[in-house]
Parts: structure tokens; sequence; C-alpha cells
């Protein structure tokens, strides 16, 4: 049969048909999708054709030829590698195996080309082999098995490379030969080649990523992106990059690859997120917030069109990455999220005029949009949403919108009041805590917070007695959890070593604290002096080095005429500064936003009394002033 002119006529002419089918493509690459599905479906019968013969070793070097057209047709129409892409390259290499007699029963497709490349009778095929084993190679990146990849690869070029070399280089080395056969390849192999080198680094520099080593991850990028991209591809790869420089603690540098990433693609918003991360980390506030906003607008604009790509690339390296990891970290939070982010960080630096205005936008979006998390993890995922009103009702405190702060609170009460148990106990000692407990801890914390709020409001309107009561409520509501084994409150705890449980105890007493301070307050405005200092000593009593606290004990003591005590009492405090500070920097790494921006209104101090105060004991002994004020 091999000796057939029949059967030579038959290949010489099946040789012109891929010819042709070829010439199509390649001198027209903007054929449109259905004459692109028609030229596959020719390569197919074709392939059939081949096929329909007796195995003969003639006929073994067009069927990989016409094999390759046909897979590189497959991954071009079907955007990446499906099933048939592999099965059709392992039928074509069993068929050429068993052609030249070599077994190829139960074996594993890594085995199957193992045994084609070490047979000497098919030396005069390993051209085309290698063709077709770089298309192998990049069905394997598609399913993550780069190692498979590399272990084929050194079937070829083994004698150029050591086996420890990086996981391009292996690749880079193999030269594909040039055209010799009759039947023409729809696709240099080496095109094939530069898809499988950014392919294999971009897999490789994701992995890396995940893992956490910024700095293997950037040199896999930079290897990916020497190579032939997509601009949009590209673009996502400057923007890893720029992060991973971010991680390496190279922010303003990370900045430029930020800028690449958007003038190739603007669509890779991804790239703004990361510049107001990498501005966060230089300390350029205006700049991040300027960022953020740009970002926000974007992200309310339709999506643009995506830019125009070269219609001629019929394999395209992102066909072979794992898209979904890639997008992960090429993916910008959402609206809500960006304008959550701008609230807060007004709230953090102190703008609270333009934090109220952000969180009273967000809060409107919220209430009219089911906020959904996206299939994929977001970088910057909104908290529990009773976090994000009572930091709004914290922001409209400060900006005195207190209808908008009582409104926000009891919406707070509303979802979470009838979620508190009557009682929960909680062992100090254990560091692990339930998913039911956890729900119960905040309940109780977003419960008493609101309640704080909503007596400060009071307070701050005049109306003491339901100030007073509302206090109480707080109180109540942080009063039904009872810690056991808890930790010793003078002591200073690690917050890398506190663990949970003296998290959850340290935002408890700052809790109860700045409600009996409050309640002082507001007994000292109701002219009820004993029950003011019992609070206010309940108050420092429940958290010594909470500054408010000191303050307010301090202030009662001097309005009740107790001016020698209240002097004492600064001058043993001054005595105690350092130990306080410490002790209370460590409390505040743990404290919610929500909190930590609250106590630091000035409804808990009162200046002209504080200032009285110190000048009293400064001026007795001439001693170093006390930072009374938050």
């Amino acid at each position: 049969m091999e000796d057939a002119p029949g059967g030579d006529r038959c290949l010489n002419r099946w040789a012109e048909e891929n010819n042709r089918i070829q010439a199509k493509i390649c001198t027209d690459p903007n054929l449109l999708l259905q004459r692109r599905q028609r030229c596959r479906s020719d390569l197919d019968i074709l392939l059939q054709k081949i096929k329909g013969l007796p195995l003969a070793r003639p006929s073994a070097s067009l069927e990989l030829s016409v094999a390759y057209n046909a897979v590189i047709l497959h991954i071009n129409l079907g955007n990446g590698v499906k099933d048939e892409c592999n099965q059709l390259i392992e039928e074509t290499l069993v068929r050429v195996l068993e052609a030249h007699g070599l077994d190829y029963s139960n074996e594993t497709s890594s085995a199957l080309w193992k045994k084609a490349f070490l047979a000497e009778c098919l030396q005069e095929l390993s051209p085309n082999l290698q063709a077709l084993a770089a298309l192998q190679s990049l069905v394997w990146v598609a399913q993550g098995n780069v190692e498979d990849v590399l272990g084929l690869f050194r079937l070829f070029v083994s004698f150029q490379v050591s086996n420890t070399g990086s996981p391009t280089s292996v690749l880079k080395t193999w030269a594909p030969a040039e055209r010799t056969e009759a039947a023409a390849k729809v696709l240099d192999p080496m095109r094939l080649k530069e898809a499988l080198c950014v392919a294999v680094a971009l897999q490789q520099g994701l992995h890396r990523m995940g893992a956490g080593d910024p700095v293997s991850a950037f040199d896999l990028f930079q290897e990916a992106v020497d190579g032939q991209c997509t601009s949009a591809l590209l673009a996502k790869i400057y923007n890893c990059q720029g992060y991973c420089l971010i991680k390496m603690g190279k922010p303003q540098l990370s900045l430029q690859y930020m800028r690449q990433s958007l003038q190739l693609d603007f669509r890779c918003l991804s790239a703004l997120y990361n510049s107001s991360l990498a501005y966060r980390e230089l300390g350029r506030l205006e700049a991040e917030i300027e960022v953020l906003n740009l970002l926000y607008k974007a992200l309310c604009l339709s999506s643009p069109e995506a830019p125009a790509e070269d219609p001629g690339l019929l394999i395209k390296p992102e066909q072979f990455v794992d898209i979904e990891r890639l997008n992960r970290w090429a993916r910008a939070p959402c609206s809500a999220e960006i304008k959550y982010l701008l609230a807060r960080r007004c709230l953090q630096s102190q703008r609270v005029a333009e934090a109220a205005e952000n969180f009273t936008e967000l809060l409107e979006a919220l209430r009219h949009e089911s906020y959904q998390e996206a299939p994929l993890p977001s970088p910057a995922p909104l908290p529990a949403i009773a976090e994000v009103f009572l930091e709004a009702a914290a922001s409209f405190i400060h900006d005195e919108k207190f209808d908008d702060a009582a409104s926000v609170c009891e919406d707070v009460l509303a979802k979470s009041q009838a979620m508190i148990p009557g009682r929960l106990v909680i062992d100090g000692a254990q560091e692990a805590r339930s998913h039911t407990e956890t729900d119960q801890i905040n309940c109780v914390l977003w419960t008493s917070a609101a309640r704080l709020f909503q007596a400060v409001i009071q307070g701050l309107l005049g109306e003491h007695k339901k100030s007073v009561e509302e206090f109480s409520r707080s109180l109540n509501v942080l009063l039904a959890v009872q810690f056991t084994n808890a930790v010793d409150r003078g002591r200073v705890i690690d917050p890398a070593a506190g663990g949970v449980r003296a998290k959850d105890m340290l935002v408890f007493d700052v809790l109860k604290a700045c409600s009996f301070i409050g309640r002082g307050r507001q007994f000292l405005e109701l002219e009820k002096g004993r029950d003011a200092l019992l609070n206010a000593q309940l108050g420092l009593q429940t958290s010594p080095a909470f500054p408010q606290a000191t303050a307010v004990f301090l202030s009662c003591l001097w309005q009740l005429n107790r001016k020698e005590e209240a002097v004492f009492q600064w001058r043993r405090l001054q005595a105690n500064k350092t130990l306080s500070d410490q002790q209370w920097k460590a409390t505040e790494q743990f404290l919610p936003l929500f909190l930590l921006q609250h106590i630091n209104h000035k409804f808990y101090t009162n200046e002209a009394v504080l200032k009285a105060v110190r000048e009293s004991a400064e001026g007795g002994d001439g001693g170093e002033r006390m930072e009374l004020e938050p």
C-alpha cells in the first residue's frame, strides 16, 4: 500500500487540499467567524479521509500536519482548550506509533510522547512531532500541568538545557524546524513557541503570586511580558507586576507599571485600584482619594469597548492560562465597595464632611440596590453592613447630622437587637469561637454601639435624661456577656499573641468605659455630682488606659470642687503615662473604626476644665505637661 500510485495521488491531493485551507486562513486573517468555522470543518473532514486509509508511514507526516492545523482552529474557534483538542492530539500520536510498529497500549500521554521521541524510526518525523508536542504542551498548561510540559520538552532539547533550568529556559531553547514537508501549517510553530513561553511564565507567576512570593512572581511576569501578548493581556500582566512591587515595598515604582497597564487597556480598572494602594503606602492621601474617585466614576459608566486586537492571532496565550486566577488578581472592587473605601479613608483622615457625604451616597445605594458579592473574591469586600452603618453614624455625629445618625442607628438596632442572647458566657482562655458565637458577639457589639451613639446624640441635643437612659441601655446590652478566665486589664496585650478572646474583651471594655463616662458627663449636666463621679470612676476602672476616661474622671473631680484631689490624680496619672500610652496603643489596634472615630469626639472632654486642672498642676511644681486631649 505504501508504494501504491493511488495512495501517492491521494496524499498529494490531500496535501493540496490542506494547503488551500491554510492559504485561505493565512492570506486573509480577517476571515469572518462563519468562514473560519467552515475551514475547521473542512480540516476535520480531511483528517477523517486520511484516517480512512490503512495505517502507513508515508501518510504520517501529512496526518501530523493536518491534525496540527485542525487543533489550532479548534482552539481558535473554541476560545480555549476543549476536550476534543486533547483527544485529537492523542489519537494522531497513537496512529503514528501504530504505523511504525510501536506498542502504545495502556500508556499515559506523557509515556506516549516519550516513546515517540526516543524511537529512532520516527526521527524523520521529529519536526512535525515537535510542533504537535508544543500544542500538547499548551493543552497541559491550560490544565495546570506545567511539570509534564517541561518533561516533554526535555525529550528533544535536553542536550542543550540542564534539568535545573528555569521554566521557560527549556522552552526558549527549542528551535522549530523550517518547513520542509508538502503540507503547510496554518500557524508557524515559532509563534506557537512564543505563546507557550508566555503561558507557562504567566501561569507560574500567578502560582507564585498566590503563594505569597512577589519577587519570583514579578520575574516570571517579566518573562511573560517579553513574549507576544495581546494588549489586554499585557495590561493585566503589568498590573500584576505593579501589585508585586507594592508587596515588595516599592510603591513608587509600582505606579509606573499601573500607568503602562492603563495606557494599554483603559478597562483594566484594577490598575487604578492598585494605584490607590500604592499612594496609600506612600502616604499621599490626596492622590489616593483622587484615584478612588476616578475609579468610582469609571465603574458607574457603561463598560467601554475592548481595544481592537489583531484578528490574525490564531493562538493567544490567555487561552491557556487560568483566567479565573488571573482575573482574581486583575479585577477592581465594585462601585459600592469603592464608595465605601472613599468614605472610610475620609473618616480615618478626619475629613468628616467628605466622609459623611460619601456615606450618605453609599447608604442610599445600599438601600435601593441589593449588594451581592461577585463570584470571584473582591480585593476590598464590604464588611458587615452593620459596621458600615455604624461608621456612617460616627461620621454623621462628627458632621453634626444628628437626625441622619439617629436614623442609621435605628436601622442597626432593627437588624441586630433581636439576635442578642439573654446571657452569653465566654471562656476568655479559649482562642477559637464558633460561627454562632461570633454572630452573637457581633450583634451585642453593634447593638451596644448603636445605643451609645444614640446616647451621645441626645446629650449633644441637650436631652440629658434621655441620654442617661440610652447610656444605661448600652451598658445593659454589654453586661449580658460575661467573660470567664479573663485577662488582667492592667497587662499589656501583644496584638500578635493576644488572640480573639483578648480582642473581644478589650473592645467590650472600651465600649463599657464610653457608656460609663458618657453617663457621668450627663449626670454632671443634671447636677448629680455623686453619680457623675461614680460613673467616671467605673469608666476608669474598666479601661484604665483610656484617655477619655481619665479626662472625664479629672473633670468630675474639678467640677465637684475637689480640685486638690484632681491635681493629685493628674500628677499620679502623669507618672504612669508611659505605661498607659503603651497599653492604649495596643488597645487601639483592636478597635473597630466606628468606635475608634467615635471616642475622639469632643463630647467626652471639657477642654476648659482640663486646661484648668493642667495649669494648676503645672503651676504647683512645674512638672511635665500631661496630654489629656483626645
